[in-house]
């Protein structure tokens, strides 16, 4: 069972910007420019798949987050990524 997530983000960007966010035609042209031959790049070969999948795992770590007491905070919906957790009755995002 995973007890901790870790996100990171680039030093100088907005945290919690995420492609599941873009409309999909947006997410192929992003991918189309990142992808190459290295482990980075390679992921996203096929975008549709790597969307599905990446869908899906964020939907189950939503699923997960709220099953361990996290609750959904500021402006974005919780499918836009903007998660916070309750504890002792204040919000932390």
């Amino acid at each position: 069972m995973i007890d901790y997530l870790t996100y990171y983000y680039k030093h100088g960007t907005e945290p919690f910007r995420s492609l599941s966010a873009l409309p999909d035609e947006e997410v192929i042209k992003i991918m189309e420019e990142l992808c190459d031959d290295t482990l980075f790049g390679a992921r996203f070969k096929d975008p549709i798949q790597y969307m599905r999948n990446r869908r899906q795992t964020e939907q189950w770590v939503r699923e997960e987050f709220m099953a361990k007491g996290g609750a959904t905070s500021g402006g974005l919906s919780d499918s836009n990524g903007a998660w916070g957790i309750q504890m002792d009755g204040e919000t932390s995002s």
